[in-house]
C-alpha cells in the first residue's frame, strides 16, 4: 500500500505566502491517506529552526526531539515538498504499518490508542 499527502495546515498560523517570515517555529498538521482513495488521518509536527531549539534549551535546560522537523528557515513550500516525497516513498502491506512510519515524523491522531473493548 502507498500513501499520499492530502492536505497541510497550521492550527496557529496563516499559511499564506510571506506570512511565516521571521518565525522560528510553527505547528503543522498534515493529512495523509491511501493513495488514490478517499479518507485521511491527521499527523502533527513542529517545524522549527536550530535557533528556536537553542532558545528553548536556554530557557528550560532541555527539549524533547520527537515529532519535530528541523529546518534552517521556515519555508512551507519546502516542508510540503519534503512531506509529499517522504510519504510517497513509503510502501507497506497495511494502513497501520504506513501510519506507524508516518508517526516517525508526525504525531498520529491514533498514536497510543488502545481498543478497550
Amino acid at each position: 500500500m502507498k500513501a499520499e499527502l492530502k492536505a497541510i495546515n497550521s492550527p496557529d498560523a496563516d499559511l499564506q505566502p510571506g506570512s511565516l517570515e521571521g518565525r522560528d517555529a510553527i505547528a503543522v498538521q498534515f493529512l495523509a491517506g491511501l493513495r488514490g482513495m478517499e479518507g485521511e488521518e491527521s499527523f502533527d509536527l513542529l517545524v522549527c529552526t536550530p535557533r528556536w531549539i537553542a532558545e528553548q534549551v536556554n530557557r528550560t535546560g532541555w527539549i524533547v526531539g520527537r515529532h519535530k522537523l528541523i529546518v534552517d528557515r521556515i519555508d512551507l513550500d519546502a516542508v510540503t515538498q519534503y512531506l509529499r516525497g517522504y510519504i510517497a516513498g513509503l510502501d507497506e502491506p497495511s494502513w497501520p504499518e504506513l501510519a506507524a512510519k508516518l508517526g516517525r515524523i508526525g504525531m498520529w491522531e491514533f498514536e497510543d490508542y488502545r481498543d478497550r473493548g
